[in-house]
């Protein structure tokens, strides 16, 4: 039996049919990569351990995430096997096995190393942010794992809102150019009550739920700027030598925010998209976007 086996695998051997040497490296990679997921799954939970955590803007600026080398193929020699006990008839099949269970577990590591790099990626363009524009401590954040389970965070700069401007909210889901950020456009306007006008909404990554949290966090919001608009409606009054309620009936009078608006532009084959989109977020209203606050 073992002269038959052995004529078969030099048989294999002679027209390059022996997968021994392929399937024994193929061994060797995948306990180095279920090795390298394992380090990447601890850091990876450390990360989230700590950004759940935070307190504030300036906490989570001061996260510093270290990505694990993950180059799993320098690390490997193809190796020549002495003995070999696979069987000849079914070693082509034990070495697409193991081929295949690689392939597997390189997937799932560079899925939990996409959302490591996710965590370093926005806490990078956040600090990058906080450097260059100088933004105050008085900054809007809200942390947001998608359906990717990558981190994204919405933020507002709340120390220079002013309601007589334009105003931005932001999500950033990492390092990207100014005019390829998700944003949403915010204008205040008085009628019969405070409203804030979505002027304009870009969510630039579809389908992960960014969008979504977007139109969350600015209901989350609304309290926050209301308190800005009472604080500014006072400062003015104080500046002025009028009773209230002539300051009430004023141009100068800010409305504190009770209603969103704002209205849905989309060729016709998205506009059914974006109504139930809207819908699905309790931002809709009888063809507009409206959410009563």
């Amino acid at each position: 039996m073992c002269i038959i086996k052995h004529l078969k695998c030099m048989i294999k051997e002679k027209f390059d049919y022996c997968p021994k040497n392929h399937y024994h490296n193929k061994i060797i990679e995948k306990g180095l990569t279920e090795e390298l997921l394992d380090q990447v799954r601890i850091k990876k939970n450390e990360a989230q351990h700590k950004i759940k955590k935070v307190k504030g803007i300036g906490e989570l600026l001061n996260i510093h995430i270290q990505i694990p080398d993950i180059e799993v193929n320098r690390n490997l020699e193809f190796i020549e096997t002495q003995e070999c006990k696979l069987n000849p008839s079914g070693c082509k099949s034990s070495y697409e096995i193991a081929q295949k269970y690689a392939q597997v577990l390189h997937v799932e590591l560079n899925k939990e190393i996409g959302i490591l790099n996710s965590m370093a990626d926005v806490i990078e363009h956040l600090r990058e942010l906080h450097k260059e524009k100088g933004y105050p401590r008085d900054v809007y954040y809200r942390l947001f794992f998608d359906r990717d389970d990558h981190m994204t965070c919405v933020y507002f700069d709340l120390s220079n809102y002013d309601p007589d401007h334009l105003a931005i909210l932001y999500l950033s889901f990492g390092k990207t150019p100014m005019n390829y950020r998700s944003r949403m456009y915010l204008k205040h306007t008085n009628a019969d009550v405070g409203i804030l006008k979505i002027v304009d909404f870009f969510s630039i990554e579809e389908n992960k739920g960014h969008g979504a949290f977007m139109l969350e966090s600015l209901v989350d919001l609304i309290p926050l700027l209301n308190q800005k608009i009472e604080r500014r409606n006072q400062e003015y009054f104080n500046e002025l030598s009028v009773a209230w309620s002539d300051f009430q009936d004023s141009c100068l009078l800010k409305k504190t925010i009770e209603d969103i608006i704002g209205s849905i532009y989309a060729p016709p084959n998205l506009y059914e998209r974006l109504v139930r989109f809207y819908k699905r977020n309790n931002f809709y209203k009888e063809g507009s976007v409206y959410r009563k606050i």
